[in-house]
């Protein structure tokens, strides 16, 4: 005989159903997050060996500035350049892209996309490396260049909004750079100021 069919009944089967989903989707999360964050790290990685000059060392943790995280890599204690990943809207969602500046020359040195849901075949041709819209960044420098897409810059053939917002991804580490190299600046004036009061105060040998 079928259960009869209430309220009471209703909710108890209802409440049943959300918790033992809500079991399986903490299961689940607790399953794939060591996986899922390995993979991004890996990715990470990959990025900066990619977009940056020779080094030795890099910082472990991102840092922050102009609203975007930030790598520092060095070679022989000396800094070589900068990693900043910087995202915006692409076509298939959010774009986010990883840009190497050369600390010597203040140049971009090499671009490459993180993560993006961009269209197999006319978007996300932005991860193929060897293609003229990955190559044509290598080297640009920022002062002589508008980053206009059709203007400035060649676009992914079909695909205008795919490199419109990756080109928006470099201009803004461009920006978060121009925010980074403010900030030592002002830290080096500040060094400098502290030396020179420190030695007028220093009694004279003479």
């Amino acid at each position: 005989m079928a259960a009869k069919s209430t309220l009471t009944n209703m909710v108890v089967v209802l409440t049943g159903t959300c918790l033992v989903c809500a079991a399986l989707l903490g299961g689940a999360y607790v399953i794939t997050k060591d996986p899922i964050a390995k993979a991004e790290k890996d990715k990470t990685v990959k990025a900066l060996s990619e977009v940056l000059p020779a080094f030795d060392t890099v910082s472990d943790e991102p840092l922050e500035a102009g609203g975007c995280n930030y790598y520092v890599a060095s070679k022989d204690g000396a800094v070589v350049g900068y990693a900043i990943e910087s995202s915006t809207g692409g076509f298939g969602g959010e774009l986010t892209v990883m840009v190497g500046i050369d600390a010597a020359t203040g140049n971009i040195w090499n671009t490459a996309p993180l993560r993006h849901n961009e269209t197999p075949g006319l978007g996300a041709k932005c991860e193929d490396a060897g293609a003229r819209f990955r190559t044509q960044w290598q080297g640009l420098n920022p002062a002589e260049h508008a980053f206009e897409v059709k203007k400035d810059i060649d676009a992914i053939t079909a695909s205008t909004i795919t490199s419109k917002a990756y080109t928006k991804c470099v201009t803004q580490a461009l920006d978060a750079y121009k925010a980074i190299t403010s900030v030592i600046s002002s830290e080096d004036a500040s060094v400098i100021s502290s030396e020179v009061e420190k030695s007028m105060e220093e009694p004279s040998n003479e």
